[in-house]
This record gives structure tokens, sequence and C-alpha cells, in this order.
């Protein structure tokens, strides 16, 4: 169980190259599996990621400390040390993890500032994965946009390819839209809202193969946005150029962004919907205004008529004649001369000062006397009269 001197010194100059190296972590759980036997341990794979050796190195840590709080022998001090040095890889890793987290919330913070910059939810759509990588760390990322349950491609960017979102488009281009209910994956995130992450792209049951052939991607994380709730798109990343693979803290992360890459678009339509809506009561009180404008000059012009009827209605007609005032009284003859122009009940009232039911009667009587059935009819034959009693 003695570990050598050449361990030992390895080991110092791999913590001096890097404090957590996956060395370092490896070599404490052998040791941890040396003290407590080859079983004792779980192994995790070769390309696990941090949340997988983090795990090993939580249960490692749980399995010695109850050996060391009884262990009384030649070992001890070994397994002493061993338990101090797994509790050391244990403390770097969570600090790593916190550090890991907090960098990338700072530059989702960021990224969404940038996004929220933009103003139209089309270009945010487009920007979105170029922001990603740009800002919290990506190397790649798709946005696939979900319109009638049939799956798009958005927009694209590699930040070593600037020809990326010609080539996504190209392959797609030679696919039929896939439908969601042919995207396992996709459709769990539609339905949990919640984001998910590839180890192993070709194997993986969930993914869709002929989307992912030929891009050499081996594992990414996939996140929902959906503004106001309602799913409208996908976000995957991966960082395949940083010889790592993703790991639940670049799910978080993307996660953190997808979020509020949703609220970043629901705060858009809300200001395009109010600025709509602003523009239309614009034209409302337009529209309104000029529609006063019309009601007035109506009145106006309306008015002046009026005012010009009962000026000629001012001059009556020579009467003179024995036809006429042989049929109707005097008062009936004033009633006639406003018939003829144009006047109503109501006006042959105001301008007799009598009541429009008296003018009504004045109008009844003069219909009677002259045999007609109407005011045109009474009008045609007074006119006959004067010009019978002219001649």
């Amino acid at each position: 169980m003695a570990t050598t001197e050449s361990q030992d010194a390895a080991g110092t100059d791999e913590r001096a190259a890097d404090p957590l190296a996956a060395e370092r972590v490896t070599a404490a759980l052998d040791r941890v599996r040396h003290v407590l036997g080859p079983g004792a341990v779980p192994d995790p794979a070769e390309d696990g990621d941090a949340a997988a050796l983090e795990e090993s190195v939580d249960i490692a840590l749980l399995e010695l400390g109850g050996l060391v709080k009884s262990y009384s022998g030649p070992d001890a001090l070994e397994v002493t040390r061993t338990a101090y040095e797994l509790a050391e890889v244990a403390r770097l890793m969570r600090q790593r993890s916190v550090d890991r987290r907090t960098t990338g919330l700072t530059a989702v913070q960021r990224a969404l500032a940038d996004l929220r910059a933009v103003g139209s939810v089309e270009l945010m759509l487009r920007r979105c994965t170029q922001v990603v990588c740009e800002r919290c760390g990506f190397d790649r990322a798709v946005l696939f946009r979900l319109e009638d349950d049939a799956v798009f491609p958005a927009s694209a960017f590699d930040r070593s390819d600037p020809d990326y979102q010609d080539k996504i488009e190209q392959q797609l281009s030679r696919l039929a839209p896939p439908r969601l209910d042919q995207l396992p994956l996709e459709s769990e995130m539609t339905r949990r809202r919640i984001p998910t992450i590839v180890h192993d792209v070709m194997h993986d049951p969930r993914t869709f193969k002929p989307m992912l052939q030929g891009t050499g991607i081996t594992s990414y994380v996939a996140a929902p946005i959906a503004p106001e709730g309602r799913v409208i798109g996908f976000l995957h990343a991966t960082v395949r150029s940083q010889g790592r693979e993703v790991d639940v803290i670049d799910r978080d992360i993307l996660w953190a962004f997808a979020e509020g890459c949703g609220y970043a678009l629901e705060r858009t339509l809300l200001h395009d919907q109010v600025r709509r809506q602003r523009d239309d009561v614009r034209e409302l009180l337009r529209s309104a205004d000029v529609l006063i404008t019309q009601i007035g000059e109506s009145a106006l012009h309306l008015e002046r008529a009026e005012s010009e009827g009962a000026e000629r209605a001012a001059a009556p007609l020579q009467a003179g004649g024995s036809r006429v005032h042989a049929l109707l009284t005097p008062r009936e003859v004033e009633v006639m001369e406003l018939l003829v122009h144009g006047a109503t009940n109501r006006h042959i009232a105001e301008r007799l000062v009598v009541s429009e039911a008296t003018a009504k009667s004045h109008v009844t009587h003069i219909l009677r006397k002259l045999r007609v059935s109407n005011r045109a009819g009474a009008v045609h034959r007074y006119m006959r009269l004067l010009n019978l009693d002219h001649h």
C-alpha cells in the first residue's frame, strides 16, 4: 500500500501545472481503490463529465471517511494521506464548479444584454447563436425554429468557420424538414421545458441522426426557447474544439441563456405589440379628427343653406290673384309661399311663430283645398293658379 516517491513527485508536478488536472483526480481515486479494494469506488468512463467524476469522489470520500475513524493498522498514515488528498480534490472540484458557474452566469448576463440591444425578434433569433458562442464559451451553436410541428434551422454559428451557416442550410436542404414527433429529444424538451445533455450523439436514441451525420459533433447540450410559455425553438451548442466533452455546467449555462432569451423575446414582442397599438391609436385619433372636421364643415354648410332658404322665403311671391285668395286664407297663402321654398313644418312653425302642430294643420288644409295628396302637388297647383291669375 506504500506510495513511491516518484509518484508523489509526479503528483506535485501535475498540481503545479493544474491544481485539478484530470490525472490528479483519477490518481486520487486509484489510491482509494488501493486502500479499500478495487470494487469500493465506481470507475467513471474515460469520457465522463465533471459531474460523474465529482460523484465518484463523493462516494470515495464517504467510504474512506468511515475507515479513517476506525483504522489503526500499519498503513494508517497512508490512509490518512489518501483521505486528505481526496478531500482536497473534492474541495477543488467544488470550487472549480462554483467558479465556472459564476463566470458562466456573468457571461450569460452580458450575452443577453447584447441580444436585447438588437431590438427585433427576427434579428434576435439570427444573432443568438453568435452571441452564445462569443460570450458563453461555446464553439458552435445551432438554433432550430419550431413552426407548426416542423423544425427548421433558423441560425448557426461556428467560431472557426464563417461559412458554417451556409453549410448547415445546404446540408439540411437535402432533407425534408423533420416533424416534432420524429425528434424524441426535442419532443421531450417541448413537453417538459427543460434542457438536456447528449454524451454520445450517434448512439443516443433520442437524436435525429440525419441532421448530425458529418458534423463531427460527439456531444452537445440543448435547451428550449419558450417566450410566453410556448416553445418556439431549440438551441444546441457544443465545445468540440476545446478538447473536452460538454458537461452539466455547460447545460445549465445554455439553459440560463435560453430562458433569458425567451424573456428577451417576450419583452420585444410586448414592445412591438405596444408600438403597434400606439400607432393604431394615433391613426384612430387622426381619423377621428378628420371626421370631426368633416362633420363641422357639413354642419356649417347646412346652416348656410337654411339661412339662404329663410332669406328667400322672406321675399314672398306675388299672390294677388282672385283664384288663390278664393281657395286659401291669407295665413294659408303665407304657408304656401314657404312650401314653395321647400320649408319643413318645423321651419314654417319657426317662421310664423306658431307650434309645429299648427303648421302641420295649415299644410293639411292647403292640400285638401287644392285637392292634391302631397306638398309637391300643392306647389305645382299653386304655381299654376298664380300663373293663371297673372294672365
